[in-house]
């Protein structure tokens, strides 16, 4: 209790304890200091990963800007179904029978 509460961020470094058989192994010891070395490395293929992540999902969402939007609705706003008994809502906006396109508004009268 009491001073002990505030260093118990201190039982992380437990994990490390394996660590000090590397003396025994040399190959391991090897091996180990070759991943650690590594890890910059890495950071900077996830940044590449991450750069090209991005521009492929800015290209992405503006090829298929409104695609799925497109479908003409039956009613112009949605329509409230029912509330259940914790106040949850459920809401519908049926697209129209056939795979009419719309303009800007996304509602068509009907033809």
């Amino acid at each position: 209790g009491g001073a002990a509460d505030g260093l118990g961020f201190f039982r992380v470094f437990r994990a490390l304890r394996p660590l000090r058989s590397l003396n025994a192994v040399p190959q391991m010891k090897v091996l180990v200091n070759t991943v650690i070395s590594s890890v910059p490395k890495l950071g900077n293929v996830s940044a590449v990963g991450a750069f090209l992540f991005l521009v492929f999902g800015i290209i992405g969402v503006t090829l298929m800007s409104g695609t799925f939007n497109r479908l003409c609705h039956v009613d112009p706003k949605p329509v409230l179904l029912f509330t259940n008994n914790s106040g949850v809502q459920c809401w519908s906006w049926p697209y129209a029978a056939d795979d009419r396109l719309c303009g800007g508004a996304y509602n068509c009268e009907a033809s």
